[in-house]
Formats: structure tokens, sequence, C-alpha cells
């Protein structure tokens, strides 16, 4: 990912010489510190531009401290997850542009053959639906199941009552469930996923940082000088 250039911060650098190892803390503390007010102000960005946005993705971000060694501290989306899409696999396409990432759930359909290469899904009229607006994760769940797709064969149930199913007989593709003698749409196929910018990450993060690094330098130095006097 790019990154944030602060002007002034070379000379800040140079003039925190003098002071040597204190200098090199204050600028290391100030640098973190300026990279968390970063980090509160992306995530307020976020709650801004993002309709409803989940826990999960107002936690997406976190902070590398800049220590006297290496002089630099970073925000990022979180590129890691042990139970979920990494956030950035989702916020890309809203920082940059462009298409979105496969789901988890997408990409177990396509493995066994059900979702067609290059399709994405999307909530059909009758889909169940959380605060967030997502369909829920036990209909995803349930779905998987049904059709056979999760990874642990003892977790599909193959034909359970209420049972969803996919048709593209129309040469569209649709998952339906039925429900007594009604007929569910759930979720439909599309090809077109291409997003506009809507999260400006670097917009923010290069004010913030201009904005507050040089002054969270010199708060940082003041303690830099007052600890070692003491």
């Amino acid at each position: 990912m790019p990154s944030i250039e602060v002007k002034g911060l070379d000379e800040v650098i140079k003039g925190m010489e003098e002071f040597g190892k204190q200098g090199r803390f204050a600028l290391a503390l100030g640098m973190t510190n300026t990279a968390m007010v970063v980090e509160a102000a992306e995530i307020n960005e976020i709650g801004r531009v993002f309709d409803r946005p989940t826990r999960y993705t107002l936690n997406s971000l976190y902070v590398k401290p800049a220590t006297k060694t290496r002089l630099q501290s970073v925000v990022k989306i979180k590129d890691f997850s042990s139970k979920a899409v990494p956030p950035s696999k989702y916020l890309y396409a809203q920082v940059h542009g462009g298409a979105r990432s496969y789901k988890r759930f997408e990409v177990l359909l396509q493995n066994i053959g059900i979702l067609p290469k290059g399709m994405y899904l999307v909530p059909g009229y009758d889909a169940r639906l959380n605060q967030y607006g997502n369909i829920t994760r036990a209909m995803i769940q349930k779905i998987l199941s049904d059709l056979g797709a999760q990874f642990d064969n003892r977790q599909n149930s193959w034909g359970s009552e209420g049972k969803y199913f996919v048709d593209n007989s129309s040469g569209k593709f649709h998952i339906y469930q039925h429900v007594g003698g009604d007929l569910k749409s759930i979720m439909f196929g599309v090809r077109n996923t291409n997003y506009k910018k809507r999260f400006d990450f670097y917009g923010v993060g290069m004010g913030i940082a201009n904005k507050h690094l040089v002054k969270e330098i010199d708060k940082a130095l003041i303690v830099a000088l007052d600890t070692a006097w003491k």
C-alpha cells in the first residue's frame, strides 16, 4: 500500500538529532500517537460513507507502532482473519475502485461447480437480512449445507425441509427456497460488481497526519526530556 508523506517531516527528524536517544524516542512516540489519531479518523470515515457498517468492518484497521530503530508507524487495513474474509478483501475495491473479491461462500459454491466463474451473488427479494443489510450467517450456512458445498461433508444436509436449490434454466442464476407451497427468491447471480472509489483511506490519512504529526512529536519530546531528567 502506498505510504503517506508528511510535509516538513525530514526537517523535524534532522532537528531531533541533537537530542540523541531521547530525540529518536520522541519521534517514535509522536509517530505512533499520530497513527492512532489517523486510525480513529479512518474508523469515523467508515461509519460516514458506509450504510450500517458491521463491528467487524469498524474494527478492520490496525496500527503498527514506530520504534527508535524503525521510525515509521503504519495504519493498515487488516489482511488476515482466522474466522472470516479479511477486511482488505472487500474494502480494497471501496478504496481503489473495481471489482470486489469473492466471498467465502461464493468460493465454496464455485469449488463444487455450482456457481459459474466470474459471477457474484446478491440478496434476492425474500432473503432474510440482518441489521446491517446482509444475508444472515445462519441462512448462508443452510444454503451451503443444502447445496452440498460445506468443506466438511458431515455438515451437508442433502434434502432437509425448506431445502434451498439452484435454478439456472432461464440462463440466469438463482437460489430459491421451497417453503410450504411457496417459492422464495433468496439470491441471484450478477457479473458486474465494479465499485467506484468510496472510502478515501489515503486522503483522510494524509490530511490527519499532516495536521497532527509535528505537534505530536513536539509533545512527545517534552515527555522524553522530562523522563530523561528524572
